[in-house]
């Protein structure tokens, strides 16, 4: 009875979820602590700076599309910034209905849509050059009261520069392993001419060689929701196995 339990025990293991720490996914860029780090202002990670691996090159005034996939439910809203030099100019609203609270925002009052729901929005550059901005994607939920007790919002953000000769989207340090012609992924670390769409498909002659490492998701200890993964079902077969097994012998 205890190895039949045993056995039991192992194949619920290994087919349950897992938890892992989420409410937004960012999927038109890589952001800057990845999927997990999300409850700290501004930009997910408590003492973090920027920038991180992944920089994405613009030109001044371009057009960009930013899309999310929503996790978790919460109402409210969400929230476009941009700070053109660093995250420090970032400003948490101080009330769910506090819009636009400071220059660095640029989209606001994005509605929560009901029920888990993928976003997409454009947004137009400022018409600067920086070497070091920052695009903050804030979730503002209203579920969750007091306002105001650091559990109301999650932080993502993408690490840009803006540059003149700038506008094919490339961003170093895309996850991803290859090399060669063709289609590249401009969001990698080529040494390619191809030019690149932002949203992911590349024309190139390029040679170069994308980066390699999936972005770094790290778990958060402060609280809030999860969101369970289903497991590989590989196991499922070979638990009925040794189930099957232990009838035979015990007959």
């Amino acid at each position: 009875m205890r190895l039949r339990n045993l056995l039991l025990f192992t194949a619920l293991a290994v087919l349950l979820p897992r938890e892992a720490m989420a409410h937004i996914e960012i999927t038109s860029h890589t952001t800057r602590y990845g999927v997990g780090v999300q409850k700290a202002p501004p930009c997910g990670l408590l003492g973090g700076a920027g920038p991180g691996d992944t920089v994405y090159t613009y030109a001044p005034g371009q057009t960009i599309t930013l899309s999310w996939h929503e996790f978790i439910d919460h109402p409210g809203h969400y929230r476009v910034a941009f700070d053109d030099a660093g995250d420090d100019g970032f400003a948490d609203p101080a009330s769910a209905a506090d819009l636009f609270n400071n220059a660095t925002v640029m989209l606001d009052g994005i509605a929560d849509e009901s029920d888990v729901h993928d976003y997409e929005v454009e947004l137009t550059l400022p018409d600067v050059e920086c070497e070091a901005c920052t695009i903050q994607i804030l979730q503002v939920m209203t579920d969750k009261p007091p306002f105001g007790d650091g559990n109301d919002m999650y932080y993502h953000c993408i690490d840009v520069r803006l540059v003149a000769d700038g506008g094919d989207g490339d961003g170093d340090g895309d996850p991803g392993d290859g090399d060669g012609d063709g289609d590249g992924d401009p969001t990698g670390d080529g040494d390619g001419d191809g030019d690149g769409d932002p949203a992911g498909d590349g024309d190139g002659d390029g040679d170069g060689e994308t980066g390699s490492g999936e972005p770094p998701i790290a778990e958060d200890d402060s609280g809030g929701c999860t969101i369970g993964k289903p497991r590989s079902l590989t196991a499922l077969p070979l638990a009925l196995l040794m189930l099957g097994a232990l009838r035979r012998r015990r007959a």
